[in-house]
């Protein structure tokens, strides 16, 4: 696995510590579309009783995999294990 700062251990503040990032990470915590469903699935909140947990539901179901993408790549796992993963861990996701 590539390191991807430089540690200096002359500092003694962490975060000056890490120095600077080696290359570009590919991450995005929120995708367009995404936030288009957010924004669609936002009523769905007025109905009560019912509305923020069937809104909880499928925003989470987009979301929860898309925060362990990071931790799926470091895993190194194939399309078909990650896949696994994430249906394991669907209930997981949309609490």
């Amino acid at each position: 696995m590539r390191e991807g700062r430089a540690i200096n251990t002359q500092e003694t503040d962490p975060v000056k510590r890490l120095g600077k990032p080696k290359f570009f990470r590919v991450y995005s915590p929120f995708s367009f579309r995404q936030i288009f469903e957010f924004i669609i699935f936002l009523p769905i909140t007025f109905i009560p009783f019912v509305g923020l947990p069937i809104f909880l539901v499928l925003t989470g179901y987009r979301a929860g995999p898309l925060q362990h993408w990071r931790y799926f790549k470091l895993l190194q796992l194939t399309r078909e294990e990650r896949e696994k993963k994430i249906k394991d861990r669907w209930w997981r996701y949309t609490k």
